[in-house]
């Protein structure tokens, strides 16, 4: 069933407002997650300032540290004496409250005085040990190692005697993996730190000891390697990470390794699945806001059409049309106020043409009474007409009375087909069908027009099939049908000439047909006068030819009757051949 009007407006509406409001969510959708993204990127990059910044503060501790030893008490006298019993009591505490892994006081020359160092500490290995050891005092620079504990970092400090250098305070810290995590505190960060391709430390290590290294596979090795600097994201432990690495370098600016950092995507997934179900709320709401707004709005609409709808049907099959409500101030209701003005208007026009109806019916029954009164008469001339043809004796008189009566016969057809108008245009034009023989039709009609024929001398031809089917038809109106072609034919062909009728059944594409032809030898149709042959009141076949015999009418009756059985009339004859008017009829279906 097709859609109504009002509900494709609706459609193409609500198509419309889930196109647009699309557009407008994908959009904001896009921009607020390019926003977040850019929020991330910065948290990072905040991340990666604060790590650098804590280190260089932890730095700046240590050096501090060594300082405040380096100044203790007579530090200096005692360094010189090489008191280290002395020194051990008075920086032990100090060493002890100060977070430091390794302590060394050292004389001028390089000779070690005093050391201190954690239990971390003397858990390194001899070997391991002694390369802090030398690294710190300076033998070489400071450098990463394969240490699970991690790098070290360190300040040293002079301690100064008389203005002279009596020895040199250093200080370690061990950077490991509670360093690290304690950097990454109170963020979902992770940081790690990692020197060809080994992890020396990071947030994950040492958590668990029999899952410690199981996250470090060599798969996230490589993922971080290829980091260089661009921030990527990456998974550890089932954890996408957007991380970037930061290169460690000595004084030197000697590679020392890379400081990884990674902030945890889990927040900006956490936004962006909000986000989406933010836009998702939003975009339901307004699309039942829409909705309703578009139901409201077409609603009114609608019953404007309905109401234009429903007094178009009225006008349409013939109903008096009703004053139809505006209920909209647009163009529609403009629309429907000038739909009741045509209404008021056809309604006015309705009753004129009422009242001329009734006068034109009021006329018709009077030309129909007139013509009745007219008929009896004539009638009765006719009969004293042949009561005096069978009397007279004399040859001209008879004539003239053969004259008079052609003239009757021509009158009295006339005044039929008036009658036969009157009737056919008054309505309504019901036909009465039966079955209907058109060779004895033709016999009937033929003895009708006898007389005319007789007086003209004209002789009748008949080539009518035996086995013609009946029509269909109504035999009053047929009989008016075959009289006015056999009166035409009469009045146009020539004294002394004839007329042919002529019936066959036609078949062809599935059904059957009667023919009825009626011909002459006259002098036939000009091709001008055949586009106005059938049409009222055409009169005449031959310019110049007096036409006051002719009515008009007989061959516009004719069509007409042959319409309304179905059929058809032509007229098929060639102009000085004579005239050849072909009636074509539906045969019923035999079954």
């Amino acid at each position: 069933m097709p859609l109504k009007f009002g509900s494709k407006l609706i459609l193409i509406y609500l198509v419309s407002l889930c196109l647009a409001l699309g557009a407008v969510l994908l959009s904001a959708q896009s921009i607020i997650s390019q926003q977040i993204q850019r929020r991330h990127q910065k948290k990072l990059e905040a991340l990666t300032q604060n790590v650098f910044f804590q280190l260089d503060k932890k730095k700046d501790e240590i050096r501090l540290i060594a300082r405040a030893i380096a100044n203790l008490g007579q530090m200096g006298v005692l360094v010189d004496q090489r008191e280290v019993g002395q020194i051990r009591r008075l920086v032990r505490p100090v060493f002890k409250d100060s977070g430091l892994d390794v302590l060394y006081l050292a004389d001028p020359a390089g000779g070690l005085l005093l050391q201190l160092q954690t239990e971390r500490f003397t858990a390194m290995g001899k070997k391991e040990a002694s390369l802090v050891r030398r690294a710190i005092l300076g033998d070489y620079r400071m450098r990463l190692s394969r240490w699970e504990q991690g790098i070290f970092l360190t300040g040293s400090t002079p301690i100064i005697l008389e203005d002279q250098v009596a020895g040199q305070v250093y200080a370690g810290l061990l950077i490991g993996n509670d360093f690290i995590r304690g950097l990454a505190m109170d963020s979902d960060a992770f940081l790690a730190i990692i020197n060809e391709g080994t992890v020396l430390a990071s947030t994950l290590s040492g958590r668990e000891k029999e899952t410690e290294e199981l996250e470090f596979s060599e798969d996230l090795l490589q993922d971080i390697k290829a980091l260089k600097g661009q921030p990527l994201p990456v998974y550890v432990e089932e954890t996408m990470y957007t991380m970037k690495s930061q290169p460690l370098r000595d004084k030197g600016g000697n590679l020392l390794g890379f400081l990884v950092i990674g902030l945890s995507r889990n927040e900006l997934n956490q936004t962006a699945a909000s986000l989406q179900r933010n836009i998702l709320a939003i975009g339901l709401v307004s699309g039942a806001l829409g909705i309703l707004l578009t139901v409201g709005l077409t609603y009114r609409m609608r019953k404007q059409i309905q109401h234009l709808t429903g007094g178009t049907h009225r006008i349409s099959a013939g109903l008096p049309a009703d004053i139809i409500p505006v209920i909209r101030g647009d163009e529609l209701g403009a629309l429907a106020d000038s739909f009741n003005q045509m209404s008021r208007t056809l309604a006015e026009r309705n009753q004129v043409l009422e009242a001329e109806k009734e006068k034109i019916l009021a006329n018709v029954d009077f030309l129909s009474m007139m013509v009745h009164d007219v008929k009896a008469p004539l009638t009765g001339v006719r009969l004293m007409l042949e009561i005096l043809l069978e009397d007279s004796p004399d040859q001209e008189f008879t004539q003239r009375l053969l004259n008079m009566r052609e003239s009757i016969e021509e009158l009295l057809a006339h005044l039929q087909n008036v009658l036969s108008i009157t009737q056919i245009e008054k309505g309504p034009f019901t036909l009465k069908r039966e079955a209907v023989q058109l060779n004895a039709l033709a016999a009937l009609v033929r003895n009708q027009c006898q007389i005319i024929a007789e007086s003209k001398h004209i002789r009748w031809l008949e080539d009518l099939a035996p086995d013609l089917p009946p029509v269909a038809g109504d035999e009053f109106y047929l009989e008016r049908l075959l009289y006015n072609l056999l009166i035409n034919a009469l009045h146009w062909a020539p004294r002394g000439g004839w007329i042919k009728m002529t019936t066959r059944m036609v078949s062809g594409t599935g059904e059957n047909w009667a023919t009825l032809e009626v011909a002459d030898n006259g002098p036939g149709i000009d091709a001008e006068q055949k586009t106005l042959l059938f049409q009222k009141f055409s009169l005449g076949r031959e310019k110049g030819q007096a036409v006051t015999a002719h009515s008009g009418l007989g061959l516009y009756i004719a069509q007409t009757i042959a319409r309304a059985h179905g059929g058809k009339i032509a007229e098929e004859g060639r102009e000085g051949e004579g005239a050849r008017f072909l009636l074509t009829l539906p045969l019923p279906d035999p079954e």
